[in-house]
């Protein structure tokens, strides 16, 4: 799919809450047109505190980012031990 893709209006706030793709299918940016930094939440940053005890800064680093992309905390971690291990 290679669409230009246009930013959401600052008035439109449930574009935002709607799948990736189907925004994407609609004509509107992955993020909602969002500026926002994306953050993970408390209860994330808790549990990668308590996981970092026994993995390396370059997995822990996949894993954020993974997880910034919207997967969850397994699938962040079972797809960052295949790439890069612990």
């Amino acid at each position: 799919m290679n669409k230009k893709l246009r930013q959401v209006p600052e008035s439109n706030t449930g574009l935002s809450k709607l799948p990736t793709d189907v925004r994407n299918k609609m004509g509107f940016m992955n993020g909602g047109g969002s500026t926002k930094k994306k953050e993970l939440t408390k209860r994330q940053k808790k549990t990668m505190e308590k996981h970092s005890v026994h993995h390396t800064k370059k997995h822990m680093d996949a894993m954020t980012k993974l997880m910034l992309a919207g997967k969850t905390f397994s699938e962040a971690h079972k797809i960052t031990q295949k790439k890069v291990g612990s």
